[in-house]
């Protein structure tokens, strides 16, 4: 049996994550649903995700540090693997 990957969906306004998560219902995979950037690194930290989509209105700043973390995280999930 196929594991459904996971994805993490940020976004500070309730009605675009319902927005998208009508969009995405389909796809029948593990979809993780924040409303902060703060909460999203610390998810980043905790778990690997597959696709990341997350609201460009976060700020500069919080966006530079959840590049740096998700590709972090990729590289330890990498050595993981290996």
């Amino acid at each position: 049996m196929d594991e459904k990957v996971s994805s993490l969906v940020v976004d500070g306004r309730a009605d675009k994550l319902l927005a998208y998560e009508v969009m995405l219902a389909d796809l029948n995979e593990n979809i993780v649903w924040l409303r902060s950037g703060k909460e999203a690194l610390r998810q980043l930290l905790q778990k690997d995700f597959a696709a990341i989509l997350f609201d460009v209105n976060l700020g500069r700043r919080r966006l530079i540090l959840i590049q740096v973390a998700a590709s972090a995280a990729s590289t330890v999930g990498k050595i993981r693997k290996t």
